[in-house]
């Protein structure tokens, strides 16, 4: 007798099928990953946007002393007018109100994708006119 072996036996599918399966699983993991990267990096980049634009507020205020700083963004409060990202909140610290200059504290914190709290600092110093 002779044996006809032409095509593929069902097992030899099978394992086909599944490595296909774990490298598309694979993929999409790969993709879903980059997604949620892009979303905090997004967050990030509109929470040093409004950093900075609180940074160019304060270099606005004419004339630059500890007490006009502290009469319009008082030291750890929650800076009002920001709701570009979900409960937004934006604190303005000093370290030393009486050096010049004076080093600024503008930490943005947000919520994230999942509930996720998400923080960025930024640090500068601003001088007296």
């Amino acid at each position: 007798m002779k044996k006809n072996s032409r095509g593929f036996s069902l097992v030899e599918i099978l394992i086909v099928c599944l490595l296909l399966s774990v490298v598309i699983i694979g993929c999409f993991y790969v993709l879903h990953a980059g997604f949620a990267l892009m979303e905090q990096l997004r967050g990030s980049v509109i929470a040093l946007n409004d950093a900075g634009s609180v940074i160019e507020n304060m270099r606005n205020i004419d004339p630059i002393s500890a007490a006009n700083l502290t009469a319009i963004y008082p030291d750890g409060v929650v800076v009002p007018g920001f709701n570009n990202l979900e409960s937004e909140s934006v604190i303005v610290a000093y370290e030393d109100l009486s050096a010049d200059p004076i080093k600024l504290f503008i930490t943005v914190t947000w919520q994230g994708q999942g509930g996720r709290v998400f923080a960025e600092k930024l640090v500068t110093l601003l001088t007296k006119k």
